[in-house]
Formats: C-alpha cells, sequence, structure tokens
C-alpha cells in the first residue's frame, strides 16, 4: 500500500484544484489585461507547474520515505489526471458554461496549448517525490 492515506491523497488534490483555479481566474482576470494572452497563458502554465509541484512536495511528503512500488505510483498518477480531468470538465460545462469542443481545444498542444503539459508535469509528481530522499 502507498504510505498516503486516501484523506491525505484528496485533500492533496484538492489543495491543488483551489490553486489552480485561483490561477485561472487571476490569468484570466489580470494576467489578460497586462500582457498579451499567449504570455499569460505561458505565465499562467509556469505558475501552475510551480504550485503543483510545491503542494505535491507537501503532500506527498511520505512517498520520499518509502519505497511505493511502480503500479502504486502509476495508480496515484492515473487519479490524480483522471480527476483533475473530470473536475476541468464538471466547472467547464457546468459553471463556465463552455462546449465540449471549447473544452477539448485546451489539449490542443499542436496548437499551442500548455495545458497538457501541466496535466502531464501533475503526472509525474508522485513518481518525482517517490525518488527523493533526506
Amino acid at each position: 500500500m502507498l504510505p498516503l492515506s486516501p484523506a491525505r491523497i484528496g485533500l492533496t488534490w484538492l489543495a491543488m484544484a483551489v490553486a489552480m483555479s485561483v490561477n485561472g481566474i487571476v490569468r484570466e482576470t489580470l494576467l489578460k489585461r497586462v500582457m498579451s494572452p499567449v504570455a499569460a497563458d505561458i505565465w499562467s502554465a509556469i505558475l501552475g507547474m510551480l504550485l503543483i509541484g510545491g503542494i505535491t512536495y507537501a503532500g506527498f511528503r511520505p512517498l520520499a520515505a518509502s519505497s511505493p512500488a511502480l503500479r502504486q505510483l502509476i495508480l496515484l498518477s492515473l487519479l490524480l489526471f483522471v480527476a483533475t480531468i473530470v473536475f476541468e470538465c464538471v466547472i467547464g460545462l457546468y459553471v463556465d458554461h463552455k462546449s465540449w469542443r471549447e473544452l477539448l481545444n485546451h489539449y490542443a498542444f499542436w496548437r499551442g496549448e500548455l495545458w497538457p503539459v501541466v496535466l502531464l508535469w501533475l503526472a509525474c509528481m508522485p513518481f518525482l517525490w517517490s525518488r527523493r530522499r533526506g
């Protein structure tokens, strides 16, 4: 078993969801007013990756002291990844009233969208923090 309780995993993910939601609000209401949309998206992605790194560093600290199996890390990574996509879709559809097409456009990395990179970074966190020692 992972050295993380379901509550710790859930609270870590919830902290990330809140932080990333605030990051998105700041991007849309502040950054895009003072810089180009492309620059705002880049800075927001960088800030988001830093937030994810910091929150998971604190939340997943017990991983460093143990040696979780690769299978466990993959499952944790998939859980974070899927929970984040589901959250984004629910908020996008029912709060922001976006269409499925608009939501899917955020995944078009071939058009310069950075969200897939941020998701990949999130998925790497269990592996990164399980390898940290001391």
